[in-house]
């Protein structure tokens, strides 16, 4: 997979995420390989409760 297909999943992620859509609403749940739906979910995390948490689990110094 191509760079610019990588970067086209995560924006379909994140605007389900901001849209509110479910994380099963994941198109590629189904496919064989997780490539796709791993790259989907990566950009619908930072969503999840309506409140960007991306770096949560960063230590700020």
């Amino acid at each position: 997979m191509i760079a610019i297909e990588r970067i086209h999943l995560f924006h379909l992620g994140r605007e389900a995420g901001e849209r509110g859509d479910t994380a099963t609403n994941c198109p590629f749940v189904h496919d064989e390989d997780p490539e796709r739906m791993e790259i989907w979910l990566m950009g619908y995390a930072p969503q999840i409760d309506g409140e960007p948490n991306a770096n949560a689990n960063v230590r700020h110094s």
